[in-house]
Formats: C-alpha cells, structure tokens, sequence
C-alpha cells in the first residue's frame, strides 16, 4: 500500500511541476519546507506580503486541481 502511495505521490509531482510558473514553486518551498514567513518571502522578492500570499494561493489551486486530474486518470 505504501509502495502506491509513492507512485501516487510521484506522479503528482511531475503533473505539479509542470503547471507552476516562475516564482510559484519558489514560493510554495519557502513557505512549507523552510517555514519562511510572508514578509520574508517579499523582502526577497521585493513585493507585497499579500502578493506573495496571492501567488501562495495560485500554487496551491494548482497543486489542488493536479491532485483531482490524478484521481481521474488513474478511476479509466
């Protein structure tokens, strides 16, 4: 069970990373992996707070919507 799990999550990663744009990814790894905060992802990017949140939230529908594409394709 765990074995497909891996392969569940491995393909949805590559139909993920196909999808993110520019600083997407970027954003989404900061966030999540390093726990950086909003303000410190705009100080690099030298943008808002909210834009950084705005792009958060663009990458996570995506992240959502490649999750759904998954579960179909693997229901044919």
């Amino acid at each position: 069970m765990q074995l497909d799990a891996q392969i569940d999550f491995s393909r949805l990663m590559q139909l993920t990373n196909e999808r993110f744009i520019g600083r997407e990814l970027d954003v989404i790894i900061g966030r999540y992996y390093h726990n950086m905060t909003l303000q410190a992802l705009a100080n690099e990017y030298g943008v808002s707070p909210e834009r950084i949140r705005q792009i958060e939230a663009k990458a996570l529908r995506k992240f959502r919507l490649s999750a759904q594409l998954l579960e179909l394709t693997e229901l044919n």
